[in-house]
């Protein structure tokens, strides 16, 4: 029923600026939304538990590493609990964040710092234009080519 909705109305966003659904992904329960057009271009992603009649906020997550133009949420990936969110406006050539749900906290936390390009041993431009995510392994595309963070590169 959301498809015919502009600017994320299912996701409680009503501003077609925001850009909610830039990108989107989802597991059997769980979904994800991207908003690169939140804050002034900073950037935001949105997670709900879906079932056949309701959803229910699992969190908004807007990275404090992020500033105007960074386009956090412009790539979003989800396998449960964890959550890969790309900017690729952040810095000279962009960057990933990871996170993981904590039930007890109710809330999204980062895991390890940001994924950018040196920071995998590369330098590719737009880095944070893909994301996918598993549990252990993060991959980051970009202009060209992808790179799979894993352990403790993803720091």
């Amino acid at each position: 029923s959301d498809r015919v909705k502009t600017g994320g109305g299912g996701w409680g966003r009503s501003d077609s600026n925001l850009k909610v659904g830039w990108s989107v992904s989802q597991d059997a329960v769980y979904q994800a939304a991207g908003a690169p057009g939140e804050g002034s271009n900073r950037g935001a992603a949105y997670v709900r538990a879906r079932n056949a009649t309701t959803a229910q906020t699992m969190g908004f997550v807007v990275e404090p590493d992020t500033s105007s133009g960074d386009e956090f949420g412009k790539a979003v990936a989800l396998s449960w609990p964890y959550l890969a969110v790309g900017a690729p406006g952040h810095g000279a050539q962009g960057a990933a964040f990871l996170y993981e749900y904590s039930a007890g906290s109710n809330s999204w936390i980062k895991i390890g710092g940001r994924v950018d390009p040196a920071a995998v041993g590369t330098s590719i431009p737009s880095f944070g234009t893909s994301t996918a995510v598993s549990p252990g392994m993060v991959l980051v595309g970009g202009k060209g080519s992808a790179v799979r963070a894993e352990g403790s590169e993803r720091q």
